[in-house]
């Protein structure tokens, strides 16, 4: 259905929303405090620091995850994924 430069344009869109989901969801843990002052619903506010923390580390190995998937697709580089491994 899709070659493998499509497959691993998909993946690295979805590493890239992974990564930056990870970034954003982090960045919240530093207002809490006010955040909840002020009624801000935000991940950390609603289901506090350990599984934010948790949250945070599952996206961040969805990105990994993806940006292995997304350097294996690629059909000029097969030695996409061993150098992400290696890295």
């Amino acid at each position: 259905m899709f070659n493998a430069n499509s497959q691993a344009f998909f993946f690295a869109v979805l590493a890239v929303l992974s990564g930056y989901g990870n970034f954003v969801v982090m960045g919240y843990l530093k207002d809490v405090s006010a955040d909840r002052e002020t009624g801000y619903k935000t991940f950390p506010v609603a289901f506090g620091w350990t599984a934010t923390a948790v949250y945070s580390d599952v996206l961040a190995l969805a990105a990994a995850v993806f940006t292995g998937l997304a350097l294996f697709r690629v059909e000029t580089n097969p030695l996409g994924f061993v150098i992400f491994v290696v890295a």
